[in-house]
């Protein structure tokens, strides 16, 4: 039951003595490990269907933590409560649904909620919604797990909608600093040149593209730099 790193880099950024909400629970393993930590209050472990639930419900019986996770049937947070979240962890999905969840519970515009965000697709598109939807990523860390690079974001809202440079939305607050955040950088200004290229041999003369590239340039910049 060990925990992938991805889920690990999660865990670490959940606060002490909280109550966690999980969302998409699966097997439970990333509210086991918090409780097993010892650092949370009280763990609410979701999911959308019954089976996930049942594997959850054996494998916390298993090691003796009913009393600190419980377990509930929910679409998203739909049947979460603002009171029983501080921090609340949407792990394993992609982008573009973690942005559908937490449009849909506007509670937690309260402004008091850590969201704890890992996304396996559309990273890019989640970023951008975050900022057009006056929330801020407080951190962010790319995490390799079995080959392939992953990011963990912090979120809080703010209200406000600030403006960020063109290479925000690839990067994010992922910092050069790490060895997983240089190749997690580097492979985004990859992506872009590749796009980049692709556009070039479709017309003689793309603005599309040189914007691309130039993106890339800032990234691969901040990579070296350590930023």
């Amino acid at each position: 039951m060990a925990l992938s790193k991805r889920l690990c880099v999660a865990a670490d950024f959940v606060r002490d003595g909280v109550f966690v909400v999980d969302v998409g629970t699966d097997h439970a393993y990333l509210p086991i490990e918090l409780a097993r930590r010892g650092r949370v209050r009280g763990i609410l472990a979701c999911d959308i269907v019954e089976g996930p639930l049942e594997n959850a419900r054996k494998n916390i019986s298993a090691v003796g933590l009913d009393s600190i996770i419980k377990l509930r049937q929910s679409d998203g947070l739909s049947r979460v409560e603002p009171h029983e979240a501080d921090d609340i962890i949407i792990a394993g999905m992609g982008g573009d649904l973690i942005a559908r969840i937490i449009a849909a519970a506007e509670w937690v515009k309260e402004g008091r909620h850590n969201l704890i965000l890992q996304p396996v697709t559309s990273a890019d598109d989640l970023r951008d919604w975050l900022c057009d939807n006056g929330f801020q990523i407080a951190a962010e860390r790319a995490v390799l797990d079995s080959g392939r690079l992953y990011t963990v974001m912090l979120v809080s809202y703010s209200g406000e909608r600030r403006q960020y440079g063109p290479e925000y939305r690839y990067i994010g607050e992922i910092s050069g600093a790490t060895a997983d955040g240089r190749d997690y950088m580097m492979r985004q200004a990859a992506r872009l040149r590749r796009h980049a290229n692709s556009l070039s041999n479709a017309a003689a003369v793309h603005p599309e593209a040189e914007q691309l590239m130039l993106t890339a340039d800032i990234i691969e910049r901040k990579a070296r730099c350590g930023e």
